[in-house]
């Protein structure tokens, strides 16, 4: 199953692959909020399909960030898991 898989680079003689945990941080700045939702607009689709996103965003990117049940694509129940893991700004 190669859906848990962020990113792959193929060799001649040894491929990598980089296996990642899908988190709802895209920014990278250790929390999820409302930059982190803007993006996860940006990536979703209707069910059952493969997030296509616009420059610079790549459809990699988004399955490794947004898709958090590890089904191949982003959908609203993706979207109910982030909502758990959505924090609030700091005084």
């Amino acid at each position: 199953d190669n859906k848990r898989f962020i990113a792959v680079a193929a060799g001649s003689d040894y491929s990598l692959g980089l296996e990642g945990v899908p988190s709802g941080d895209f920014d990278l700045d250790a929390d999820v909020d409302v930059l982190d939702l803007n993006a996860f607009n940006l990536c979703h689709a209707d069910p059952e399909r493969i997030p296509t996103p616009f420059a610079p965003l790549t459809t990699a990117r988004c399955l490794g960030v947004y898709d958090l049940v590890r089904d191949g694509h982003i959908d609203l129940v993706d979207f109910a898991d982030m909502q758990n893991l959505f924090t609030m700004p700091q005084p």
